[in-house]
């Protein structure tokens, strides 16, 4: 999906976020966000590890061991 999304808008590159909605049909894109979002604060925590060494461009030569992994839990009121 992100593939689709970023051949959809001529020129976007780096680290953009996508906002969804998981449907009965399947995801539907509702924003395209040029941005880190605030979905990436709560990435961190939950994969034990900066996700932003888990892009090459950002990647560092040795690859940094996972810490401890927290739940993240979101929500809606």
């Amino acid at each position: 999906m992100a593939r689709h999304v970023a051949e959809a808008f001529p020129g976007l590159a780096g680290i953009f976020g996508i906002d969804i909605l998981l449907t009965p049909d399947g995801p539907v894109v509702v924003e395209v966000n040029p941005r880190l979002t605030t979905a990436y604060a709560g990435l961190g925590p939950a994969l034990g590890r900066n996700p932003a060494g888990l892009l090459a461009v950002f990647a560092p030569a040795a690859p940094e061991a996972p810490a401890a992994r927290t739940p993240v839990e979101l929500a809606l009121a």
